[in-house]
């Protein structure tokens, strides 16, 4: 069973990615609204994966690519949680989740350029990671003030933004070691395990695009 896995965990952050666009793809309709966000981190995933795989497969440096990731997915799913807020918020709390995501946006890029072209970026992955997290939590606060009104298990809503948080939370760690064991020998295992968080999270992207009651948050 450990041999497969670790066969198959390799190229996970590009077949778990193609799993859950074809569920988008084939989902019975329903609108996607602000969910078109959650399709176009998959579509960032599948591409900046796979050519990130290929460069490695050729022994070119690849970072390039693990870098335009981390940004574009910090701005994705940053503008999926403001439409969600922007319906539960009052205007002065919105407005000062939009400060901090445009601020986050900018220490992300300034992190870029401190870590340098030729170095993993744990430390804007760790950042972005963390500020993902923080939303989601946050996301959470919001729907169980009133558990009454609505189950928060209910959406579809529910299922890509725990998969969010799985991700996010569970790569954290690897995240902010990554650099550090990067030329180890068993850093392809610690990939793995990331690989195993994206799939777990593409799992609930994958449910969240087959749920059958829709409701609009």
């Amino acid at each position: 069973m450990f041999k497969i896995i670790d066969h198959i965990a390799p190229s996970l952050d590009v077949l778990a990615p193609l799993v859950a666009l074809f569920f988008a793809v084939f989902r019975k309709q329903f609108p996607l609204k602000e969910h078109i966000f959650i399709v176009l981190y998959i579509m960032l995933q599948l591409v900046l994966n796979n050519q990130a795989k290929y460069l490695h497969y050729q022994k070119v440096n690849n970072l390039v690519f693990y870098k335009i990731n981390c940004i574009s997915s910090l701005i994705l799913v940053s503008i999926y949680f403001l439409i969600k807020f922007r319906a539960s918020c009052s205007k002065p709390v919105f407005n000062t989740i939009l400060g901090i995501d445009i601020m986050a946006v900018i220490t992300t890029l300034f992190l870029f350029v401190d870590e340098g072209p030729e170095e993993f970026n744990s430390r804007s992955y760790s950042f972005t990671a963390l500020m993902i997290c923080t939303q989601v939590v946050f996301y959470y606060y919001l729907k169980l003030r009133n558990p009454a009104l609505e189950k928060i298990t209910s959406s579809r809503s529910f299922w890509f933004i725990t998969g969010l948080f799985a991700y996010y939370a569970g790569a954290f760690g690897i995240f902010s070691v990554y650099k550090s064991f990067l030329h180890k020998p068993k850093i392809s295992v610690l990939w793995s395990m990331h690989n195993i968080f994206l799939a777990l999270m593409c799992i609930c992207f994958s449910i969240g695009f087959s749920w059958k009651k829709y409701q609009k948050t």
